[in-house]
């Protein structure tokens, strides 16, 4: 494995094994979720629903708070990394050329397509 599979792969056994330990309520598990999806985001700038959710997020108290936190880190290194490839970064483009397109749907299963065909 490369440093980045390495690094990949010991992040998200983190977060597994620490979702695996954890039985998470559903407010809990929507906070993380939310605060994934915002990525760090000024709640300020985002929808009231995915604002709501990073706040809880962020106040939330024990017990769920650690091991939320847990997950999180291991999430957000994993997504920082992958940012930092170039292989993410030309995938990301066309899969955001594609969304303007007249039929996104076909466009982006194209781009799929010619990634399977690449291996």
């Amino acid at each position: 494995k490369t440093d980045f599979g390495n690094m990949v792969w010991c992040e998200m056994q983190t977060a597994m094994a620490v979702r695996a330990g954890a039985d998470l309520p559903h407010d809990a598990r929507t906070a993380l979720c939310g605060a994934l999806l915002a990525g760090g985001g000024d709640p300020e700038e985002l929808p009231k629903g995915l604002a709501a959710a990073v706040q809880a997020f962020e106040s939330m108290g024990p017990p769920w708070k650690e091991p939320c936190d847990g997950i999180y880190r291991a999430l957000i290194a994993v997504s920082l990394e992958c940012s930092r490839q170039s292989i993410f970064k030309s995938k990301l483009e066309e899969v955001l050329q594609a969304l303007t397109k007249d039929d996104p749907a076909e466009a982006l299963l194209a781009s799929i397509r010619h990634v399977v065909s690449d291996d």
